[in-house]
C-alpha cells in the first residue's frame, strides 16, 4: 500500500470521460453533520415539550431523533454506493484509474506517477501559473496516461514474474516479449514524468523572475517615493514655493545700541548731580571722553 499523501487524494481521468453523478443537496442532507444536528433539535425540543406538557413528548422527540439518523445513513450509503458503481463502470470502460489501483501497483512503478503530480501540482500553484503567465493548462492527459500505463507496467511485471518459471516455450517467448514491452513502457514513462519535472522547473524559474521584478518594482517604488520627498523638500527650500526672503538690515540693532548709549548719558549726568564717581566708559559722552 502506497504511503505517500499525494496519490492517495487523486483519481486520474481521461480526457472527456464523464464523471460519477453529483447530489449536492442529498449530499449535504445525508452528511453526519447535518442528521446530527436534526436528531438534536428534535430531541431538544422534546425535552422541552416534555418539561411543559407530558413525559411522552420526549419518547415520541427520541423516536423521530433516531429516525432522522437512520434517515441519513440510508440516504449516505445509497450515494456511495451510486458513485461506487460509476467508478466502476468508468475503470471497465478505461476511463478512470483510482488512487487504490495506483496503490498497489510496484513501487518501481508507483513512483512515476507521484513524481508526475508532485511536478503537477507545483506548476498548477506556481504564481506563473495562476497568474497566467503559462496560458491554459490541463495536465489531466499527461496524469491518465502516466498512471494508466503504471497500472499497465505493473500487471506485465506481475504476469513475468508467473511465467518466469515456466519452462514451456510459448511462456518464454510470451516473456521475452512482455521484458521488451515493459522496458519500452518504463522508458517512455520516465520520458514523460521528466518532461512534467522540467516544466515545473520552469515554473519555479519564472516564480523566481516575478519575485525579483516585484523585489525590483519595490525598489523603485520607495525610491521614487523618497525622490519626491526630497524634492518637495527641495522646493520648499530653494524653489518656487520659498518665501522671499531677504537679507535684514542693521536698522534695529543700531537702534538698540543709540538707545543704550543715551540710557549711559543720562545716567552719568544723574550720578555726577547725586556726586557719585562716574567712571565714562559708555554713552557717546564716554566715547567722546575716550577719542580726547
Amino acid at each position: 500500500m502506497s504511503s505517500d499523501p499525494v496519490g492517495e487524494r487523486f483519481e486520474y481521468y481521461a480526457v472527456g470521460a464523464p464523471r460519477p453523478r453529483s447530489r449536492p443537496v442529498l449530499t449535504v442532507v445525508s452528511s453526519p453533520g447535518a442528521a446530527g444536528v436534526v436528531a438534536a433539535v428534535c430531541v431538544a425540543a422534546a425535552l422541552v415539550a416534555a418539561s411543559m406538557l407530558h413525559l411522552g413528548f420526549l419518547l415520541a422527540g427520541a423516536f423521530v431523533a433516531m429516525i432522522v439518523l437512520a434517515a441519513g445513513a440510508w440516504l449516505r450509503e445509497g450515494l456511495e454506493n451510486e458513485q461506487a458503481s460509476d467508478k466502476r463502470l468508468l475503470v471497465e470502460s478505461g476511463y478512470l484509474v483510482t488512487h487504490s489501483e495506483v496503490a498497489l501497483c510496484d513501487k518501481k512503478d508507483r513512483k512515476p506517477v507521484e513524481k508526475a503530480r508532485s511536478a503537477v501540482a507545483v506548476i498548477t500553484s506556481s504564481e506563473a501559473a495562476t497568474g497566467g503567465w503559462l496560458g491554459d493548462i490541463d495536465f489531466t492527459a499527461d496524469l491518465f496516461w502516466i498512471a494508466s500505463s503504471a497500472v499497465e507496467a505493473s500487471a506485465m511485471q506481475e504476469l513475468i514474474t508467473k511465467l518466469k518459471p515456466s519452462r514451456r516455450a510459448s511462456d518464454k517467448q510470451a516473456v521475452s516479449a512482455g521484458k521488451v514491452w515493459l522496458d519500452a513502457r518504463r522508458k517512455k514513462l520516465d520520458e514523460r514524468v521528466k518532461l512534467l519535472e522540467d516544466a515545473a522547473k520552469h515554473a519555479r524559474a519564472v516564480d523566481e523572475r516575478l519575485r525579483r521584478q516585484q523585489e525590483a518594482s519595490a525598489r523603485l517604488a520607495l525610491r521614487d517615493e523618497e525622490s519626491a520627498r526630497m524634492a518637495g523638500l527641495r522646493t520648499r527650500l530653494v524653489g518656487n514655493e520659498r518665501p522671499n526672503l531677504v537679507e535684514p538690515s542693521n536698522e534695529a540693532v543700531e537702534a538698540i545700541r543709540a538707545r543704550a548709549e543715551a540710557f549711559y548719558d543720562v545716567d552719568a549726568i544723574n550720578r555726577r548731580v547725586a556726586g557719585d564717581d562716574v567712571v565714562d566708559t559708555g554713552g557717546v559722552l564716554g566715547w567722546l571722553r575716550r577719542r580726547l
